[in-house]
């Protein structure tokens, strides 16, 4: 059988390319948003007008826990004293009975910009709840939680309208 020239030349081009998308896709996911240091322990409670413009700022969405920044990760223990332990959308969630290995947090939505990270998540109980995370890195930093009146939140945008209509209650001494 004979190969031409031409067809050789074709397919290897087409490998090259294919091989060059799979490196820009592999780097996007590595070069994402979000590469400050975690916050300390003493990080100041942001208030909600300084969440509500940390919130205009632009966020890459992300859905799978496996996305979410080591970084990212640590600020939510700053913030709630608990391990991070949430598992991805579509994956079972533990309730007030327990099961055993199962998180009780479910992810619904991470948003990462260049300063700022904010985690949406369910909690799982006898009434499940949406909360919010807010992790800001600009200047002294600082962190908010809340949990959301609005189970239609699913990404930046819906999280946004829900703040600004009121429908949250910062978290107190309780923190999910």
């Amino acid at each position: 059988m004979k190969i031409s020239h031409k067809a050789v030349v074709v397919v290897g081009t087409l490998g090259v390319l294919g091989a060059f998308g799979l490196l820009a896709a592999s780097m996007a996911f590595y070069l994402t948003p979000f590469k400050a240091k975690p916050l300390s322990k003493d990080a100041p409670r942001l208030t909600i007008s300084e969440v509500k413009e940390i919130l205009e700022a632009n966020f890459t969405e992300v859905h799978t826990v496996e996305e979410i920044p080591r970084n990212v990760r640590l600020d939510y223990t700053v913030l709630t004293g608990n391990r991070f332990e949430m598992v991805s959308p579509g994956h079972p969630v533990s309730t007030d009975a327990i099961i055993p290995g199962v998180p009780n947090k479910r992810l619904v939505f991470a948003g990462l910009g260049d300063q700022s990270a904010v985690l949406v998540f369910e909690r799982g109980g006898i009434a499940d709840t949406i909360n919010v995370a807010v992790f800001s890195h600009k200047g002294n930093g600082g962190t908010w939680g809340a949990s959301i009146d609005d189970y239609s939140v699913h990404d930046i945008s819906g999280l946004r309208d829900a703040l600004q209509k009121g429908k949250f209650e910062a978290w107190g001494r309780f923190v999910p």
